[in-house]
């Protein structure tokens, strides 16, 4: 079959990423163009992909290319995803799916009116620790999930001048930006997100001290397991970087140096098993572009498509409303 046509818009950080993973599966897909707001971006990643670099109207009227892959501002994913949907392009985007409930309803209606595949690109699910995770967790290896915790520490520097500072087209700080990975996972692994209360604070010097830097949210899921988070943007040095501890009624799972899971109560070094994720993409970005890929083949349901990640964003923006008013808020 001939590979499908690409085009990759938005030349910023993570773009790099998704060009990698693109790249790596040349038989599957052609990247075809590249796109940015800053022409000497869109041409320095151009040459550097050895692809062309247009501009949106551009890609938007060539029928020749099948999908694109937003790596833009969060404000822009609804008008560009939106845009592309109505012209017959599948969509990938990068999480989040947008900044509002609104914004994530009007992309949801265009894939469905186009019937073209908007899958949100959160690239956790993705990664081969947690899928041996949830294989884990689907067969029963750690019994019913009582409690959760699971953790984000980055140290980010980023001038004023960056879009991430600027609330109206990042949408906030740390728990949009990454915590909202590990809401992801923890509705993967532990159901729905019910009721969230969360406290967040800025820091000087960070995000323009326009935003949240830290964050602590407790989770109440629908099955009545309760989980826990912590993020942190200005974390100096931390033992891990995303800590991961699932509680269950007959075992216990952590992925502190590798995936790791007990069944005994007894003490001593061994007493937690090392577990192997199978051998196959070791890279959750190169995971999820080549899902994306095989579901626009085989016109299946992405694991991220846009109404399942629509739940994820409910879950932020009530983080935020629980942290502005001081309760607890359901998760709409």
């Amino acid at each position: 079959m001939n590979p499908i046509h690409i085009a990759l818009v938005g030349c910023g950080g993570i773009s790099s990423a998704h060009a990698r993973a693109i790249k790596t599966f040349d038989n599957l897909l052609a990247l075809t163009a590249v796109c940015d707001a800053d022409k000497n971006a869109a041409n320095q990643r151009a040459a550097q992909l050895k692809t062309e670099s247009r501009t949106w109207n551009q890609i938007l009227a060539d029928d020749s290319i099948e999908a694109v892959d937003l790596c833009v501002p969060n404000s822009l994913h609804k008008q560009l995803a939106v845009e592309a949907l109505e012209v017959g392009k599948h969509v990938l985007v990068e999480k989040p799916i947008a900044n509002t409930l609104e914004d994530a309803d009007a992309m949801i209606a265009a894939a469905d009116h186009a019937d073209r595949i908007l899958m949100v690109a959160q690239s956790q699910r993705f990664q081969p620790e947690n899928q041996l995770i949830r294989e884990q967790i689907s067969e029963g290896a750690i019994g019913r999930i009582v409690m959760a915790r699971a953790d984000h520490q980055q140290n980010l520097w980023l001038p004023a001048e960056h879009w991430l500072c600027n609330p109206a087209k990042a949408g906030g700080g740390v728990i949009i930006g990454s915590g909202i990975h590990r809401l992801d996972l923890l509705r993967w692994f532990c159901g729905e997100i019910e009721e969230v209360y969360c406290l967040h604070r800025p820091m000087a010097g960070r995000l323009d001290n326009a935003m949240e830097v830290a964050a602590l949210v407790l989770c109440k899921h629908e099955d009545g397991t309760i989980s826990e988070c912590a993020f942190n943007w200005a974390a100096y040095n931390d033992p891990w970087y995303e800590m991961l501890i699932l509680y269950g009624t007959t075992g216990q799972l952590h992925n502190v140096d590798g995936v790791q899971i007990a069944h005994s109560l007894a003490p001593g070094p061994h007493r937690f098993e090392h577990l192997k994720p199978s051998p196959g993409i070791t890279d959750g970005f190169a995971g999820e572009i080549f899902h994306f890929a095989d579901c626009i083949r085989t016109n299946r349901t992405p694991l991220t498509d846009a109404k399942d990640n629509r739940q994820t964003l409910a879950a932020v923006l009530a983080c935020y409303e629980s942290a502005t008013t001081g309760q607890p808020v359901k998760v709409a």
